[in-house]
């Protein structure tokens, strides 16, 4: 219903119920990517970085869910965290070395690594 700090709290509630569920992990992280995008710059970073630890928890809980790896590595570039961001890329990467993303997460790893990294993340549309 457009109500994402409504979503964020049902969805915490959540996460401390049901802390094993990687679909509720999975959903904080997009709700928190979406309060991002929305929010004030300042506050863009804290959003994006809520956004990442959430899908990070995901890939841990469900660790063979390449996507959850894939966007805990975007969010945590945005969040201005590129070893975070690499490292979960790297995860990505192992679970799916030839996936839709491979190309576009090598050139990312790569730039961060030569030190130019940017605030874009990985595109297509499967982004959070």
């Amino acid at each position: 219903d457009n109500q994402p700090d409504k979503a964020a709290q049902v969805l915490e509630k959540g996460r401390k119920t049901l802390p094993k569920n990687p679909d509720i992990a999975n959903l904080s992280g997009q709700v928190y990517a979406q309060q991002a995008q929305t929010a004030a710059p300042g506050q863009q970073k804290k959003f994006y970085a809520k956004s990442a630890d959430a899908f990070a928890a995901a890939a841990k809980i469900q660790p063979k869910n390449a996507q959850s790896y894939l966007f805990a590595g975007q969010s945590y570039q945005q969040a201005g965290q590129p070893a975070e961001a690499i490292k979960y890329w790297n995860g990505y990467l192992k679970l799916e070395p030839k996936g839709q993303q491979a190309k576009q997460v090598k050139d990312q790893i790569s730039q961060l690594l030569k030190g130019g990294g940017t605030t874009g993340g990985v595109g297509g549309s499967t982004s959070p």
